[in-house]
């Protein structure tokens, strides 16, 4: 076809990526998949601008030089630039267990970015994404994104453990909410007045029997013991000081800590958590947690929901909210009691969440 964007004008054949089926038309309409940028405040473009194309995803998108807290990010220009000079870039990303994305926009010619501010240890989804002058003209609006690659911070020491209490000789702790890393042991310190004396323990010892060896000699007053985690980053804070009272020793095993619930089951289309109370809750029991998470190939566990439930109750009923995004989805129920707030007998179950209808 031709056109003549002025009054008058000679014809002309219709610019690139542009077509009519009529004569002497005074704009030709761009063809399927090709815009013009009409909307540019500056340099709006017009009848006699040939029509471009959206840039495809951008290439070869990698992490590199990789802390604690940031993740530099690198990608390729794209294959195709649409026909036009100003690509410009945009950068998306959220930890694993998130939601919700964080974006960052892009300098035009820029093709890295350092990711700042993050989590230690921790997962990341990267999206990058590639657009020009006229992908706002297209229907979606959207840049053209690469495939998301998945990045992980490295360590840091880890936080200190949690819910630390002595019963008697007995210290029993859980393990810190912020590992920062892979837990590959913990430190129980003992001290009287001055002198102390440090007990290496293993990564999956969470309860610990104060002998008389390890009270260290020459001190005076009360004893206090610490715990502390460790990872190959080095070790984390101490927890607070607490005393331990050594004229019982040997004690008998810490009340507090009630044995799991039984016959934990799912019914009624898989949305009822129902379950039988302990043989013993080594004291008064005082509420049932339920947690729920996703277990990732490292054992972190993603996308956490916890709840407390009654002791009067033995069930939950699940909603749709509580469930992670990521089979396989693992289901626990402990018990707590009036006297700790310690729980090292969980029960279990492992589902997927197309099991499951509400």
């Amino acid at each position: 076809g031709k056109f003549h964007s002025v009054k008058d004008e000679e014809c002309k054949d219709c610019p690139a990526n542009s077509m009519s089926t009529e004569e002497a038309v005074s704009v030709c309409p761009c063809s399927e998949g090709y815009y013009r940028n009409t909307n540019d405040p500056n340099n709006p473009e017009g009848p006699d601008d040939g029509c471009t194309g959206t840039p495809s995803a951008p290439r070869n998108v990698a992490c590199s030089s990789m802390t604690k807290s940031s993740l530099g990010v690198g990608w390729g220009s794209p294959a195709d630039d649409g026909g036009r000079g100003d690509v410009y870039y945009t950068v998306k990303y959220k930890a694993q267990e998130d939601t919700g994305f964080t974006e960052v926009n892009m300098a035009i010619t820029q093709t890295s970015r350092l990711l700042s501010s993050l989590k230690p240890y921790t997962r990341y989804e990267i999206i990058v994404a590639a657009g020009n002058g006229v992908t706002d003209e297209t229907p979606s609006g959207e840049e053209t994104e690469a495939d998301p690659v998945f990045c992980r911070t490295s360590e840091d020491v880890p936080g200190a453990p949690f819910e630390v209490i002595v019963v008697g000789s007995y210290v029993v702790w859980q393990p810190p909410s912020e590992p920062n890393g892979v837990i590959t042991g913990y430190n129980l310190r003992v001290t009287k007045g001055s002198a102390e004396n440090t007990i290496n323990l293993g990564p999956n010892t969470f309860v610990y029997e104060v002998e008389d060896e390890d009270i260290p000699l020459g001190g005076t007053g009360a004893a206090f013991v610490q715990v502390q985690a460790v990872n190959s980053i080095g070790d984390g804070a101490w927890t607070d000081e607490k005393v331990i009272f050594t004229n019982c020793i040997p004690c008998p095993p810490p009340p507090g800590v009630p044995l799991e619930p039984r016959n934990l089951q799912l019914v009624g289309n898989n949305t009822f958590l129902t379950w039988d109370p302990p043989y013993d809750v080594g004291g008064v029991l005082v509420r049932y947690r339920v947690r729920i998470y996703h277990e990732a190939a490292d054992g972190s566990q993603l996308q956490k929901f916890s709840v407390d439930v009654p002791p009067e109750n033995s069930y939950y009923i699940i909603q749709d909210g509580d469930l992670p995004s990521i089979d396989p989805i693992t289901i626990e129920v402990c018990a707590r009691n009036d006297i700790s707030e310690v729980s090292r007998e969980w029960a279990k179950i492992v589902i997927n969440k197309t099991d499951t209808t509400n």
